[in-house]
């Protein structure tokens, strides 16, 4: 059985959906009482530049191989 593949890029962390994430999580209101959330995004910028050229591998699902 052959198994076709694709290659994928880092998917980077986004800081909206952790923020979100936080606040569907959290009590009401706790994106208010969030501290250094710049330097967070800072940090989150910097940590997806450096990973940015590793890759991974998914599945082609458009590719069909007769068994």
């Amino acid at each position: 059985m052959c198994i076709y593949a694709k290659q994928c890029l880092f998917p980077s962390i986004e800081i909206d959906k952790l923020l979100e994430n936080s606040e569907e999580n959290g009590y009401e209101g706790i994106g208010d009482d969030l501290v250094k959330i710049d330097a967070l995004c800072d940090d989150i910028d910097y940590f997806n530049e450096l990973n940015s050229n590793l890759v991974s591998y998914c599945p082609d699902e458009t590719k069909m191989v007769k068994t």
